[in-house]
């Protein structure tokens, strides 16, 4: 059996139309640092590779492409809504191995009058 080397011309093909799949769907620049990236993008360049090599036919594979990419969109998408407040109130730190502050002391007098057992904190 004789040995098969890399179509490097396919899959250079298929590495840039990754990239530009990361741009089209998802809004962000492909980032090799970002471990999400780099699992959908291998995936997409095999599947592209099979593609282009004649192996299977685009349409066979594209829906898998497409909600790879979907799916990375909706945590790492320009267009993702960030967390963000209005608020005026400023968080207090807590510190490690402490009781929170709703939990400390201070609270003791206030009961809840909630149903379960006949002591305050039960």
């Amino acid at each position: 059996m004789a040995a098969t080397s890399i179509d490097t011309t396919r899959l250079n093909n298929a590495i840039t139309d990754t990239q530009n799949l990361f741009a089209v769907y998802c809004g962000v620049t492909y980032d090799n640092t970002n471990g999400v990236h780099v699992i959908a993008a291998v995936a997409t360049v095999v599947d592209l590779c099979r593609v282009y090599s004649g192996q299977v036919l685009y349409h066979e594979v594209e829906d898998s492409i497409v909600n790879r990419f979907k799916a990375i969109a909706l945590v790492t998408g320009r267009d993702r809504i960030s967390p963000t407040t209005d608020s005026m109130l400023n968080p207090t730190q807590d510190t490690a191995n402490t009781t929170p502050k709703s939990d400390r002391g201070n609270f003791r007098g206030y009961r809840s009058n909630a149903p379960g057992g006949s002591q305050p904190y039960d």
